[in-house]
């Protein structure tokens, strides 16, 4: 899971954080542990610590690759949460959670 500071809205079509323009700053890490699932929903939790992620978080990112080999221009997007404005700052930790509940149509 990635966090990023780009204000720019996420598209169908991007591959990378950086499809819709420029990243100034990112932060990935490998999820807390295996994604959980209930029913029809996935749950997946990143804690970030008081020393990592310290600037407006404006957009959450999930890849399909480990944290090692996620940057701004590898194309390892899968989905993303834009429209955020968090502040994190080295005074906290910071938990992440982003759940995806898949629906029959």
């Amino acid at each position: 899971m990635s966090v990023d500071d780009s204000a720019n809205a996420f598209a169908a079509t991007d591959t990378a954080l950086n499809s819709g323009g420029a990243v100034t700053n990112a932060f990935d890490q490998a999820l807390d542990s295996t994604p959980t699932r209930s029913n029809q929903t996935i749950s997946h939790v990143m804690t970030i610590a008081t020393g990592s992620g310290n600037f407006t978080i404006r957009r959450v990112a999930l890849h399909d690759n480990t944290a090692a080999n996620v940057t701004t221009s590898s194309t390892s997007l899968v989905a993303g949460i834009d429209g955020q404005s968090i502040t994190k700052t080295a005074d906290f930790t910071l938990a992440i959670t982003v759940q995806i509940t898949y629906t029959s149509a």
